[in-house]
């Protein structure tokens, strides 16, 4: 069974009006799939929605986020161009356009598209162990 049917990638819960948004694939360093890209999405969605007056981003477990996960790449025939364009560019846009503020909590490591989700944020608040 996908890991999309399984269970969800991204948590959303809200407390007094701040929305945390949880990346939650530890087990791969919460490196994006494409079910996680459409789950932040639709995360994105759901806290405007609902009103939030701010969004927390962070990872669960030992990385904010590794960056694509490879496990799903093919790249002797993929266009890379064509996924950053159509997957990964309009979740980045969608974070940097919120009209709340947002704030990445980063820890562990910070690559690839997750930096972009990162750098995506208003406010990048980084342990001393982020590795960007």
């Amino acid at each position: 069974m996908p890991e999309s049917d399984a269970t969800p990638t991204v948590r959303l819960t809200f407390y007094n009006g701040v929305a945390e948004l949880v990346l939650d694939r530890p087990h791969k360093m919460n490196a994006m799939n494409g079910a996680m890209v459409q789950e932040l999405a639709a995360a994105l969605d759901a806290a405007e929605q609902a009103g939030a007056r701010a969004l927390l981003v962070r990872g669960e477990g030992r990385a904010f986020c590794s960056g694509r996960d490879l496990a799903e790449a093919d790249p002797l025939s993929e266009d890379g161009e064509a996924i950053l364009r159509d997957q990964f560019n309009p979740l980045m846009r969608r974070m940097a356009e919120l009209a709340m503020p947002t704030i990445a909590v980063v820890h562990g490591a910070c690559l690839g598209t997750g930096l972009g989700l990162a750098l995506a944020c208003d406010v990048i608040y980084a342990a001393d162990d982020a590795r960007i």
